[in-house]
């Protein structure tokens, strides 16, 4: 990013390049004064093996929650499944007629995100 300095009657204004570091800085200053302690704790990175699981543990919740899971719950998930397959997938394919889409881009609508909230999703109930 170049920022002017100062300009000479009427010619070309002289410019100084600012840094990534300096650019990085002014922005660490400005997030230091807004956030409270709590928030800025959690834009550190994580330190070391435990923190780096900790880390993977608390923004993949199917890593927590897959520990716990039950073979007796298994039918329960294949029926959901299945009833997501049925309603979703026609629905989006339906979509992308509607929109002039080939109907793949519906199964790709259909599919990419169910698969996406049971990774990342927060309830095991609802994944």
């Amino acid at each position: 990013e170049a920022v002017p300095l100062q300009q000479f009657g009427g010619g070309d204004p002289i410019y100084r390049d600012i840094s990534e570091k300096e650019t990085l800085s002014k922005w660490r200053n400005g997030i230091n004064r807004l956030l409270p302690q709590p928030v800025k704790n959690a834009l550190l990175p994580p330190r070391g093996r435990k923190g780096w699981l900790r880390f993977l543990f608390v923004h993949v919740p199917i890593l927590h929650w897959l520990w716990t899971y039950r073979p007796k719950q298994l039918i329960g998930d294949i029926i959901a499944g299945i009833t997501i397959g049925v309603t979703h997938i026609p629905q989006g394919i339906g979509f992308a007629l509607l929109a002039n889409l080939p109907p793949v881009y519906g199964l790709y609508s259909s599919f990419i995100p169910v698969i996406l909230y049971s990774i990342f999703g927060t309830s095991r109930h609802i994944s």
